[in-house]
């Protein structure tokens, strides 16, 4: 059997798996980032530096 919108069906196919695939990668992402030490998060969750420079630095 021969169907006219397979090239469709292909493409609606293959654009179902990129979606599923990118959602995946987002939350091997967030994963990997929610397993970094509080040390290397940015913003207020990170622990002070050692020395600040406007403390240390003339």
């Amino acid at each position: 059997m021969h169907y006219p919108l397979n090239g469709d069906l292909l493409l609606l196919e293959a654009q179902r798996r990129i979606k599923i695939l990118q959602e995946e990668a987002t939350q091997a992402r967030l994963l990997k980032e929610a397993q970094k030490p509080l040390r290397e998060l940015p913003g207020e969750l990170a622990l002070p530096a050692p020395c600040c420079p406007a403390a240390c630095c003339p």
